[in-house]
């Protein structure tokens, strides 16, 4: 499988099943509180026009509401159950508005946002450069452009122990690992990317955070919704493989005397100024 997949959604091409209530209970309870901090440290001015680009369910757009008090947030994602999860959700508030579109589209908006942010998006992206470069289209001059994705080569526990798994059954698996899959997996390559935009005063940082697990039964329900490429590649092996790939799994995490146990994750996050 080609580790550069054509950008149709904010989740790879190849892809089935996009559900937001099953991707919520995969990835949510770890992206939302990431967002938040991710919203306090870009420390944008209050009252202002916001473009959220790949919004998936709604994550990042709803820690820019909370946080960022907007005169209005436009959220755009491929996926139509992942724009009507998140109108559901934000169905009152009329600051927010929601589109089923990719970064593409950008170049067709009339409208002008003081600041673009991407989270766990820019991954996703067959050029990455293109989808920054798109953003950066949209926001007034002097606009701020920030993004957020995985540590896939270091501390995203959840992702990683689950690949290292699967390539240590089928090394055949190894280029859709997430840390060889995508472009973007460390600060540097990140930092580079916003460089090579020619955005001005760039800063990154790492967020790190925690997650419980009650028990690993409770870590594995996680990928059988079907989401995400772990997920994915999950649904695509039959019993026994499945089972195999869950003891693989099971052995890596060290967990309490009552079977409870914590996953760390990072997330690598960028800004900088048009």
């Amino acid at each position: 499988m080609d580790k550069k997949n054509i950008w149709i959604n904010t989740k790879p091409a190849t892809e089935t099943g996009k559900n937001g209530e099953s991707y919520e209970e995969f990835m949510g309870r770890w992206s939302r509180p990431v967002a938040r901090e991710f919203v306090k440290w870009l420390g944008a001015a209050q009252g202002k026009r916001w473009l959220d680009v790949g919004c998936g369910t709604g994550a990042l757009t709803q820690a820019i509401l909370d946080l960022a008090s907007p005169e209005l947030v436009r959220a755009i994602d491929p996926t139509d159950d992942y724009i009507t999860y998140a109108r559901a959700f934000f169905e009152k508030d009329s600051r927010v508005v929601f589109q089923t579109a990719d970064f593409k589209a950008l170049h067709s908006f009339t409208q002008t946002f003081d600041t673009a942010v991407a989270g766990l998006m820019l991954n996703f992206a067959n050029i990455p450069e293109d989808a920054v470069e798109a953003m950066k289209c949209v926001v007034v001059d002097g606009g701020l452009i920030g993004a957020y994705v995985w540590d896939y080569n270091g501390r995203m526990e959840m992702l990683r122990y689950f690949w290292d798994a699967a390539v240590e059954l089928d090394a055949s698996v190894s280029p859709i690992h997430e840390s060889q899959r995508f472009s973007i997996s460390d600060q540097q390559s990140l930092e580079k990317l916003f460089h090579s935009a020619k955005l001005r005063n760039v800063e990154a940082r790492s967020i790190n955070l925690s997650m419980p697990f009650r028990n690993f039964e409770d870590f594995w329900l996680r990928f059988q919704g079907g989401q995400g490429p772990a997920g994915v590649y999950l649904s695509s092996l039959d019993a026994e493989k499945r089972e195999e790939l869950r003891e693989s799994v099971g052995r890596r995490i060290k967990t309490g005397p009552n079977g409870a146990f914590e996953l760390e994750a990072r997330a690598l996050a960028i800004k900088g100024l048009k």
